[in-house]
């Protein structure tokens, strides 16, 4: 069977799913049903085994697709602690790492007496980013598109965007677990244990107010809200609260200020029916200062990628999901990690 234009394709799936299709009834124009034509040319009514170059060219438009869908939620979340960068497959790209003193130090002395002398030009190193393979895999069933369902099309585009959101997470939490189990970040930048205080909470706040801006806490909207709530039986904060601060605790789905901080929740989805799972640890978030040095750098080469294979016991469409990446934190005290043990639960 021939192949479809990709270009052509991808304009009118991207129109699709984001609701912005075109209609022309006078000129019997009608792209979502031009959608709906294609994607039943690709898996038929069911009554026979699809063709496998389509299904391979379907999949590479839902991954590109998906792939754009997950730089918009994407690239404010990264950006927030990471120098993000996007580069072609093959280009050479430069890192520069910090200094570990972002300030200098400056020692007087008595006159005639010797003097320390301390360097105060700024001493960067740099490395080339080494790009690894990092992967992931879906599957989804043939039967969900036979008859041209756009719907089920729309559901898998956002399952391969919520991939490589949960991705690009789980390597940064790695990155930040191994750091803490080799003492990399400092100690007093870890805070864990059972029914922490909002002053335990502001106590390693202030570590990265030091270092310029407004901290910024990522976390679970329950962990969020959990020391959000604080500030009303806080010793100091009770006293001082606003009605505004009042009224956005009781009426913001997820709260956007704790004491000198700003709250910015995880994308976190049910994962099983009977909503008591998640996709991360609720009870874990972290902290990072929002000026000056990012902690992280991400160096993304090319875009997501997709590998598709059919099982022929269970008939499922597999894709594994490849993107070619660097990542690496080169600034450990600039992230801080606070985990609740017991105060925290789904129920």
């Amino acid at each position: 069977m021939a192949k479809y234009s990709d270009v052509k394709l991808k304009k009118l799936l991207t129109n699709t799913y984001n609701g912005t299709f075109f209609e022309d009834s006078k000129n019997s124009i009608d792209e979502r049903q031009d959608a709906k034509n294609y994607i039943k040319k690709v898996f038929g009514d069911g009554g026979k085994t699809p063709d496998p170059s389509l299904i391979h060219q379907f999949n590479n438009l839902i991954v590109e697709i998906g792939d754009s869908m997950a730089e918009v939620s994407l690239q404010p979340m990264l950006n927030m602690f990471s120098t993000f960068k996007t580069a072609k497959l093959g280009d050479i790209v430069y890192i520069d790492y910090p200094e570990n003193n972002l300030k200098t130090r400056l020692i007087w002395s008595a006159t005639s007496t010797g003097v320390d002398l301390v360097r105060v030009s700024p001493t960067k190193t740099s490395d080339i980013a080494q790009p690894k393979d990092f992967s992931t895999g879906v599957y989804y069933e043939p039967m969900d598109f036979t008859n041209g369902n756009i719907e089920n099309f729309n559901k898998v585009v956002n399952r391969i965007a919520e991939a490589k959101v949960k991705l690009y997470y789980e390597i940064i939490r790695d990155l930040i677990t191994a750091a803490i189990a080799a003492s990399t970040i400092p100690a007093n930048n870890v805070l864990e244990g059972d029914n922490l205080t909002l002053a335990q909470y502001r106590k390693v706040a202030q570590i990265f107010q030091r270092y310029g801006g407004t901290p910024v806490f990522s976390a679970d909207l329950l962990l969020i809200q959990y020391f959000a709530e604080q500030q009303t039986t806080d010793a100091f904060y009770k006293e001082i609260l606003t009605e505004k601060l009042k009224t956005d605790l009781l009426e913001q789905l997820v709260p956007q200020k704790i004491a000198n901080t700003v709250a910015v929740p995880i994308y976190n989805l049910f994962t099983d029916r009977n909503n008591n799972a998640v996709e991360f640890d609720i009870t874990e978030g972290f902290m990072f200062a929002s000026a000056g040095v990012k902690p992280f750098s991400i160096v993304e080469f090319g875009g997501l990628r997709q590998f598709t294979g059919q099982h022929m016991a269970d008939e499922r469409i597999k894709m594994k999901l490849s993107q070619r990446a660097d990542v690496r934190l080169l600034a450990a005290w600039l992230i801080g990690k606070i985990t609740e043990n017991t105060a925290v639960a789904l129920t």
